[in-house]
């Protein structure tokens, strides 16, 4: 029985790996911190070009890009279990009876097998803390002190964010995806890749839910468009990865190539449910290594009485309780995945309502999910006069659109110190005084 924990930590570094999509492509291992908190470091992409000067000038100063630096406190992941000595029988269950392997090999087999469980446990959490900083720019995690907790749902929700005031890198589609042909969602997706390349992005993956996956390459019209002769619009020739993430190909929109990926992948959360690591109708614009993975140290006394502190990716932890006769084991890790960049990627979902897209730095409203966007309004309200919905109003993601708006309807006590859901409640609230008014009259 193996119960040194540095030994342990080498035992888990030579188990097979295990191969995550988001966290190795986008977010690869990074630094292990002793201290408490982690420091990261980030920057804008830029597009500035170098001046020319004349000779024996020193030089003239340019815009330097927008760099931060953030200190995070690592979260804990800490999956346990228990080992008994009827677990050890049963694994010799079915052998031979003169069979020479001892209770300490067979211990030693089950004790691997638990910790491989945790360790596929862990991983899953890294691959969902990835997925969700992915599609919301912040990772929330509650953390239970007991087992008991999670049946009652008593929990400290602890979140890392990844953005300062909104999340700017969801993209509103300009109508419904499915009234959109083939031209007009390849051009909705030529389209974010400008957007990147006007934030200095270049991005080089496409990866995609599984309800847009099947409408794209179910689509006859779409695959035909990759099939013209004479010219590369792409590769289309689907084969699944070792993460269990399907590679559709290549294609090219409009001079730009994108390795194309379909994620379906599903986890078992704590309330026993089924879930999705993104939703089915999600699209991801996004580059291989856009971010990294940090790691806090994990700390615990050994039996010795000992603070030992151990800054390692995975750190398991075997304790002997003779007088139960069990062991108890468990794996730590304290990951921090974050961006290098907090606006270099895109997001959208073709199941999100539809109402305010952005042409450079001018909305133009287009139609509420469902509707075409060319659909005639009653002849009876005036596109002018007509009052935003709760839906487009969500869709805004600038203060000074909503601020604009509100000018637009007579509405002057709306101030940018509010935050964009109290501006949202405030205009709706002042658009209800308004009808009720017309109402009256």
């Amino acid at each position: 029985m193996i119960t040194d924990t540095y030994q342990l930590i080498d035992a888990v570094k030579k188990m097979y790996p295990v191969v995550q999509f988001f966290k190795n492509r986008y977010f690869p291992d990074g630094k292990c911190f002793h201290s408490n908190e982690v420091l990261i470091e980030c920057k804008e992409g830029s597009r500035t070009v170098a001046p020319f000067v004349v000779p024996y000038v020193n030089g003239i100063p340019i815009k330097a890009q927008k760099y931060s630096g953030y200190k995070f406190t690592p979260p804990y992941i800490g999956p346990s279990t228990v080992i008994t000595v009827q677990d050890v029988r049963n694994k010799a269950f079915g052998e031979d009876p003169n069979s020479p392997r001892s209770a300490a090999s067979r211990q030693n087999e089950v004790q691997a097998e638990r910790m491989d469980d945790m360790r596929f446990a862990t991983y899953r959490t890294m691959e969902k803390m990835c997925a969700d900083i992915i599609m919301t720019g912040q990772c929330m995690m509650k953390h239970y002190a007991k087992a008991d907790d999670i049946e009652k749902d008593r929990y400290q929700m602890i979140s890392m964010q990844f953005y300062e005031k909104e999340f700017t890198n969801k993209y509103k589609l300009q109508k419904s995806w499915g009234s959109m042909t083939v031209k007009e969602k390849l051009i909705q997706l030529y389209n974010m890749t400008r957007e990147l390349k006007s934030r200095g992005v270049r991005v080089s993956d496409l990866v995609l839910g599984a309800e847009v996956s099947t409408d794209l390459f179910g689509d006859v019209d779409f695959l035909d468009y990759f099939d013209k002769r004479r010219v590369n619009y792409g590769d289309i020739d689907p084969e699944e990865t070792p993460e269990g993430v399907t590679f559709n190909g290549t294609i090219n929109v409009m001079g730009i190539k994108l390795n194309v990926f379909t994620y379906d992948e599903e986890y078992e959360d704590l309330d026993k449910q089924i879930k999705k690591f993104i939703p089915n109708g999600a699209i991801i614009m996004i580059q291989p290594g856009m971010g990294r993975t940090a790691y806090g140290p994990v700390d615990f006394v050994d039996e010795a009485g000992n603070v030992q502190s151990f800054a390692e990716k995975l750190v398991p932890r075997v304790l002997p309780d003779s007088k139960n006769n069990l062991l108890s084991v468990s794996m730590f890790s304290r990951p921090v995945p974050y961006p290098k960049d907090w606006k270099g990627w895109l997001v959208a979902d073709i199941n999100d309502p539809v109402g305010i897209v952005y042409m450079g730095d001018s909305p133009m409203r287009v139609a509420v999910a469902g509707t075409e966007a060319n659909a005639p309004e009653p002849a009876q309200q005036d596109e002018s006069e007509r009052y935003m919905t709760e839906d487009e109003l969500k869709a805004i993601q600038r203060k000074e659109t909503m601020m604009q708006y509100a000018d637009k309807i007579g509405m002057t006590d709306l101030t940018t110190s509010m935050t964009l859901d109290q501006m949202r409640a405030a205009i709706l609230d002042y658009q209800d005084e308004l009808e009720a008014r017309g109402n009256d009259e």
